[in-house]
């Protein structure tokens, strides 16, 4: 839950540039076609092709560990969807937790680190516009961090890792005056609207680096199109979190 907003819709400023980004990584061939020789067009689509079977064999490897995860969480975290109950808007005035479940693991502070989580967040009316769940399974888990919206950063200090947590924030340490997303569609929230969330602290989750090489592919993808955009292709590949790879 970014406060500009992660995923989620947790973390879904970065999640939208990173597809807007990835967008103009689909596209860059047709770009280069149009702008620079034929040449030029043809070694920037091998460049792409390279770089997207390196981000498709991270993903494999992704779409694996959740699995493995999921298998080891999703009975005990489908226990609290029931839990995602209608509350009174207008009683929330102040950020409140209680604790579901205590942990006897690492106890999350203000540096974020040693835990990852998983989560459900609802509104008042009691509809749930985000959570780890996937169907019958469960997404990865995110990771800990003080990026997300001020109530979900507050609201996790002092949990302990084996933990489960329900956090309920005013709206002005939610999404704001702003809100999120679009009236209609899945992952809305109004304007002005408090929220809950369930979390499940577990210990952290190993991330996964990009194949080593992903980045110069990346670099040579972007070479010659990255200026259109008024950034730079070293930006763009750091923003897709490329240099993240295999040493």
């Amino acid at each position: 839950m970014s406060t500009t907003k992660t995923s989620t819709r947790i973390a879904v400023g970065l999640i939208a540039f990173l597809m807007v980004v990835s967008t103009i990584g689909l596209y860059v061939v047709m770009i280069l076609g149009n702008k620079n020789s034929t040449e030029e067009a043809a070694l920037a689509e091998k460049y792409q092709a390279d770089l997207n079977a390196k981000v498709s064999e991270r993903q494999d490897k992704e779409k694996k560990q959740a699995a493995e995860l999921s298998a080891k969480y999703y009975e005990e975290f489908k226990a609290y969807k029931d839990e995602a109950k209608s509350f009174n808007a207008a009683a929330v005035t102040e950020l409140k937790t209680r604790d579901l479940k205590t942990g006897d693991g690492t106890e999350v502070t203000k540096e974020f680190k040693d835990y990852s989580m998983y989560y459900i967040g609802w509104l008042p009316d009691e509809k749930v516009f985000d959570s780890s769940f996937e169907g019958e399974s469960l997404k990865l888990p995110l990771p800990g961090s003080g990026s997300y919206i001020t109530g979900w950063n507050e609201g996790v200090i002092g949990m302990k890792v084996g933990g489960v947590r329900e956090i309920t924030m005013p709206a002005d340490k939610g999404y704001g005056a702003s809100g999120q997303g679009e009236k209609g569609k899945d992952g809305y929230i109004p304007p002005n609207t408090p929220l809950r969330f369930i979390v499940m602290a577990i210990p952290k989750v190993a991330d996964i680096p990009f194949p080593k090489g992903t980045m110069a592919l990346c670099l040579k993808a972007y070479e010659s199109s990255a200026a259109q955009y008024n950034m730079t292709a070293q930006s763009i590949c750091e923003m897709m979190g490329y240099q993240n790879e295999e040493k």
